[in-house]
Protein backbone atom coordinates (compact mmCIF):
# COMPACT_ATOMS: atom_id res chain seq x y z
CA UNK A 1 0.00 0.00 0.00
CA UNK A 2 2.83 2.41 0.83
CA UNK A 3 4.51 1.62 -2.49
CA UNK A 4 1.27 2.30 -4.42
CA UNK A 5 0.89 5.69 -2.70
CA UNK A 6 4.50 6.56 -3.51
CA UNK A 7 3.99 5.62 -7.17
CA UNK A 8 0.83 7.77 -7.40
CA UNK A 9 2.60 10.70 -5.76
CA UNK A 10 5.54 10.31 -8.12
CA UNK A 11 3.18 10.18 -11.13
CA UNK A 12 1.43 13.38 -9.97
CA UNK A 13 4.77 15.10 -9.48
CA UNK A 14 5.97 14.01 -12.93
CA UNK A 15 2.72 15.19 -14.50
CA UNK A 16 3.16 18.54 -12.75
CA UNK A 17 6.74 18.82 -14.01
CA UNK A 18 5.55 18.08 -17.57
CA UNK A 19 2.87 20.76 -17.23
CA UNK A 20 5.37 23.33 -15.93
CA UNK A 21 7.79 22.51 -18.77
CA UNK A 22 4.93 22.90 -21.27
CA UNK A 23 3.97 26.29 -19.86
CA UNK A 24 7.57 27.44 -20.16
CA UNK A 25 7.95 26.07 -23.72
CA UNK A 26 4.65 27.52 -24.96
CA UNK A 27 5.52 30.90 -23.42
CA UNK A 28 8.83 31.02 -25.29
CA UNK A 29 7.96 29.35 -28.60
CA UNK A 30 4.98 29.18 -30.90
CA UNK A 31 2.55 26.31 -30.79
CA UNK A 32 3.98 24.92 -34.03
CA UNK A 33 7.59 25.23 -32.88
CA UNK A 34 6.90 23.39 -29.62
CA UNK A 35 6.95 19.62 -29.74
CA UNK A 36 5.98 17.03 -27.15
CA UNK A 37 9.45 15.58 -27.65
CA UNK A 38 11.00 18.92 -26.59
CA UNK A 39 8.81 19.07 -23.49
CA UNK A 40 9.66 15.47 -22.61
CA UNK A 41 13.37 16.24 -22.99
CA UNK A 42 13.02 19.30 -20.73
CA UNK A 43 11.61 17.05 -18.01
CA UNK A 44 13.87 14.08 -18.73
CA UNK A 45 11.07 11.64 -19.52
CA UNK A 46 10.08 9.60 -22.54
CA UNK A 47 7.67 11.31 -24.94
CA UNK A 48 5.27 8.37 -24.48
CA UNK A 49 4.80 9.45 -20.85
CA UNK A 50 3.78 12.94 -22.01
CA UNK A 51 1.21 11.33 -24.33
CA UNK A 52 -0.11 9.09 -21.55
CA UNK A 53 -0.33 11.99 -19.12
CA UNK A 54 -2.01 14.54 -21.39
CA UNK A 55 -3.21 12.77 -24.53
CA UNK A 56 -2.35 15.12 -27.35
CA UNK A 57 -0.39 18.29 -27.93
CA UNK A 58 -3.69 20.19 -28.13
CA UNK A 59 -4.79 18.88 -24.74
CA UNK A 60 -1.43 19.70 -23.18
CA UNK A 61 -1.52 23.21 -24.69
CA UNK A 62 -5.03 23.75 -23.34
CA UNK A 63 -4.04 22.59 -19.86
CA UNK A 64 -0.84 24.66 -19.92
CA UNK A 65 -2.69 27.81 -20.98
CA UNK A 66 -5.49 27.20 -18.45
CA UNK A 67 -2.99 26.68 -15.63
CA UNK A 68 -0.93 29.73 -16.60
CA UNK A 69 -3.98 31.99 -16.86
CA UNK A 70 -6.33 31.04 -14.08
CA UNK A 71 -4.20 32.04 -11.14
CA UNK A 72 -6.32 34.03 -8.71
CA UNK A 73 -9.15 34.87 -11.12
CA UNK A 74 -11.63 32.54 -9.42
CA UNK A 75 -10.91 34.13 -6.06
CA UNK A 76 -11.40 37.62 -7.51
CA UNK A 77 -14.77 36.50 -8.89
CA UNK A 78 -16.01 35.86 -5.33
CA UNK A 79 -15.10 39.32 -4.02
CA UNK A 80 -17.99 41.62 -3.05
CA UNK A 81 -16.46 44.47 -5.08
CA UNK A 82 -15.71 42.73 -8.35
CA UNK A 83 -14.29 45.78 -10.12
CA UNK A 84 -11.79 46.45 -7.34
CA UNK A 85 -10.85 42.78 -7.12
CA UNK A 86 -10.22 42.51 -10.87
CA UNK A 87 -8.21 45.73 -10.81
CA UNK A 88 -6.11 44.45 -7.91
CA UNK A 89 -5.59 41.12 -9.64
CA UNK A 90 -4.52 42.79 -12.87
CA UNK A 91 -2.20 45.24 -11.13
CA UNK A 92 -0.67 42.49 -9.03
CA UNK A 93 -0.14 39.99 -11.84
CA UNK A 94 0.52 42.32 -14.78
CA UNK A 95 2.15 45.49 -13.54
CA UNK A 96 4.07 44.53 -10.45
CA UNK A 97 7.26 42.59 -11.05
CA UNK A 98 6.61 38.91 -10.61
CA UNK A 99 8.57 35.75 -10.95
CA UNK A 100 7.45 33.04 -13.28
CA UNK A 101 5.95 32.89 -16.71
CA UNK A 102 3.72 35.56 -18.16
CA UNK A 103 0.54 33.95 -19.55
CA UNK A 104 0.37 36.69 -22.17
CA UNK A 105 3.50 35.20 -23.74
CA UNK A 106 1.59 32.00 -24.48
CA UNK A 107 -1.04 34.03 -26.32
CA UNK A 108 1.36 36.20 -28.28
CA UNK A 109 3.47 33.26 -29.41
CA UNK A 110 0.55 31.12 -30.57
CA UNK A 111 -2.36 33.40 -31.39
CA UNK A 112 -1.78 33.16 -35.13
CA UNK A 113 -1.76 29.36 -35.03
CA UNK A 114 -4.75 27.70 -36.69
CA UNK A 115 -4.65 24.99 -34.02
CA UNK A 116 -3.88 27.08 -30.93
CA UNK A 117 -6.13 30.06 -31.59
CA UNK A 118 -9.43 28.13 -31.17
CA UNK A 119 -8.09 26.62 -27.94
CA UNK A 120 -7.22 30.07 -26.60
CA UNK A 121 -10.60 31.50 -27.68
CA UNK A 122 -12.48 28.67 -25.95
CA UNK A 123 -10.36 29.08 -22.82
CA UNK A 124 -11.04 32.81 -22.56
CA UNK A 125 -14.75 32.34 -23.19
CA UNK A 126 -15.21 29.39 -20.79
CA UNK A 127 -12.83 30.34 -17.98
CA UNK A 128 -13.15 34.12 -17.95
CA UNK A 129 -15.99 35.69 -19.93
CA UNK A 130 -18.78 33.23 -19.07
CA UNK A 131 -18.07 33.06 -15.32
CA UNK A 132 -17.75 36.83 -15.22
CA UNK A 133 -21.00 37.24 -17.17
CA UNK A 134 -22.76 34.88 -14.74
CA UNK A 135 -21.55 37.03 -11.87
CA UNK A 136 -22.98 40.04 -13.72
CA UNK A 137 -26.39 38.40 -14.22
CA UNK A 138 -25.71 37.55 -17.86
CA UNK A 139 -23.98 40.72 -18.99
CA UNK A 140 -21.73 38.91 -21.46
CA UNK A 141 -20.84 42.05 -23.43
CA UNK A 142 -19.67 43.82 -20.27
CA UNK A 143 -17.66 40.76 -19.24
CA UNK A 144 -16.05 40.53 -22.69
CA UNK A 145 -15.29 44.27 -22.69
CA UNK A 146 -13.67 44.05 -19.25
CA UNK A 147 -11.44 41.20 -20.41
CA UNK A 148 -10.68 43.05 -23.67
CA UNK A 149 -9.62 46.17 -21.75
CA UNK A 150 -7.31 44.22 -19.47
CA UNK A 151 -5.85 42.24 -22.38
CA UNK A 152 -5.43 45.40 -24.44
CA UNK A 153 -3.59 47.23 -21.69
CA UNK A 154 -1.33 44.22 -21.17
CA UNK A 155 -0.67 43.88 -24.90
CA UNK A 156 0.18 47.53 -25.41
CA UNK A 157 2.27 47.73 -22.26
CA UNK A 158 4.16 44.44 -22.31
CA UNK A 159 4.22 43.30 -25.92
CA UNK A 160 4.38 46.53 -27.88
CA UNK A 161 6.13 48.40 -25.08
CA UNK A 162 4.10 51.60 -25.35
CA UNK A 163 6.15 53.97 -23.20
CA UNK A 164 3.22 55.77 -21.56
CA UNK A 165 1.96 52.44 -20.19
CA UNK A 166 5.30 50.73 -19.69
CA UNK A 167 6.74 53.61 -17.69
CA UNK A 168 3.60 54.56 -15.78
CA UNK A 169 3.58 54.30 -12.02
CA UNK A 170 1.44 51.43 -10.72
CA UNK A 171 -0.47 53.71 -8.37
CA UNK A 172 -1.13 56.11 -11.25
CA UNK A 173 -2.60 53.28 -13.33
CA UNK A 174 -4.68 51.67 -10.58
CA UNK A 175 -7.55 54.23 -10.54
CA UNK A 176 -7.64 54.37 -14.34
CA UNK A 177 -7.93 50.59 -14.62
CA UNK A 178 -10.53 50.62 -11.83
CA UNK A 179 -12.57 53.17 -13.81
CA UNK A 180 -12.33 50.97 -16.92
CA UNK A 181 -13.50 47.93 -14.94
CA UNK A 182 -16.30 49.90 -13.35
CA UNK A 183 -17.56 51.09 -16.72
CA UNK A 184 -17.33 47.66 -18.38
CA UNK A 185 -18.75 45.65 -15.50
CA UNK A 186 -21.63 48.00 -14.79
CA UNK A 187 -23.70 48.47 -11.64
CA UNK A 188 -23.68 44.79 -10.60
CA UNK A 189 -19.91 44.93 -10.03
CA UNK A 190 -20.00 47.96 -7.79
CA UNK A 191 -22.52 47.02 -5.11
CA UNK A 192 -20.24 48.27 -2.35
CA UNK A 193 -17.97 50.78 -4.06
CA UNK A 194 -19.19 53.42 -6.51
CA UNK A 195 -17.24 54.08 -9.68
CA UNK A 196 -14.34 56.49 -9.31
Amino acid sequence: MIEETTVKRSARMTRQRILEAAILRFSRHSYEATTLRDIAADVGVDVALVHRSFGSKEELFQQAARTAFNGDFRQAMQAPDLGAAMTALFVQSRLEPASGTDPLDIVTHSLSSDRASPILRELVEQDFIRPLALRLDGAEVGAALAMACLAGVALLRDVLGIAALRDADIEEMRPLIAALMCTCLGPRARKETPCP
